[in-house]
């Protein structure tokens, strides 16, 4: 991100989303992705969506701060 002169990246519901989380979540009319930064990670669902901790995107390595909105 940093080459790239980028602050963050929002990721919806693609390929891209799998790789960088493992959360796997297929498009539909509300908006599921993550927002990644270089020190944080937060999800973003609808409320009857919400990620829980015990899924495995929760263990991403390497994150300092994770989140859920």
């Amino acid at each position: 991100m940093q080459g790239a002169g980028a602050d963050a990246v929002l990721l919806g519901s693609t390929t891209s989303l799998a790789y960088f989380t493992r959360l796997v979540w297929h498009q539909s009319e509300r908006l599921v992705g993550a927002l990644v930064t270089t020190d944080s990670l937060t999800y973003i669902a609808p409320s009857m969506k919400t990620v829980t901790s015990s899924m495995p995107c929760c263990k991403a390595e390497g994150v300092r701060q994770q989140r859920f909105v």
